[in-house]
This record gives C-alpha cells, sequence and structure tokens, in this order.
C-alpha cells in the first residue's frame, strides 16, 4: 500500500504546482488588481477577465464580488455596468 501511496503523492502535487497564478488570488483581489491595472472597466470586460484568469468561475459569481467590493468601499461604480477603484485604491498605488 505504501507504493500506491508514493505513486499517488506525485501526481497530486504536480496537479498541485502546476501554473495558475489568478488561483493564488481570490475573486476580489483579482478583480481589484485588474480595475488598478485598466482603470475602469465594464461589467463585461470584468466578467470575461475573471473568465479568463478563472475558467471555473462564472459570470453569475462577478456581480456578488462586485457588490461586496463596492460595500467595503474598495471600487466605485460609476454607473450601471461601469466600475473604476475607489480613490484609496488608486493613492496607494501612487505612493
Amino acid at each position: 500500500m505504501d507504493a500506491e501511496a508514493g505513486l499517488a503523492e506525485p501526481e497530486t502535487a504536480g496537479e498541485l504546482s502546476g501554473p495558475q497564478p489568478a488561483a493564488a488570488l481570490t475573486v476580489a483581489e483579482d478583480i481589484r488588481g485588474f480595475l488598478r491595472r485598466v482603470g475602469q472597466a465594464t461589467i463585461k470586460e470584468i466578467i470575461a477577465h475573471v473568465g479568463n484568469s478563472r475558467p471555473w468561475i462564472g459570470p453569475r459569481n462577478v456581480g456578488p464580488e462586485l457588490s461586496r467590493l463596492i460595500a467595503y468601499g474598495d471600487i466605485v461604480r460609476e454607473r450601471t455596468g461601469l466600475y473604476r477603484p475607489a480613490a484609496r485604491e488608486q493613492e496607494c498605488d501612487a505612493g
């Protein structure tokens, strides 16, 4: 049985160590970082970004994350469907 366990460990380790930089970030962190890079984005652009970096996350998961980020003061809804980082997020990057 030890031999079988020894074979399973490298496979599992290989799966976990695969190159997935976005996987280390939460969806909220990914959205914040994206908005800091681009300045402002539509919800469609944000959904496309999240979908590209995290194909397992569906569009329905983005809306609640945006709402939470707005409630926490991390991002601002300029108008319906258009988002940007909050002023404090932009100031932190500049300083």
